[in-house]
């Protein structure tokens, strides 16, 4: 088989952007969650830092980055400028 040329499927996903460690940014992931306990299930603050539990594990969510919720109730963070050049919003 050769080399094949692709295109990512688009896919509709969820996402918020984190502000930082504040109600504002507490509040909108608990609404990406859909309540408190599945927040506390995949979000947790250690000395002002979010992590966010991943598929590949643990990962520091930075101030300004987008947490994406995906189709399977799975959770990520990526950059503003990455999200900004790969997503659209609708």
């Amino acid at each position: 088989m050769g080399i094949l040329k692709v295109v990512k499927k688009p896919i509709l996903a969820e996402a918020v952007q984190f502000v930082g460690e504040n109600q504002t940014s507490i509040d909108s992931l608990t609404e990406l969650c859909g309540s408190l306990s599945e927040y506390n299930k995949w979000f947790s603050f250690r000395g002002g830092v979010l992590f966010v539990q991943t598929l590949e594990g643990e990962f520091r969510v930075t101030k300004g980055s987008y947490v994406i919720k995906g189709n399977s109730g799975e959770y990520w963070a990526i950059k503003e400028h990455i999200f900004k050049e790969t997503y659209e919003i609708k």
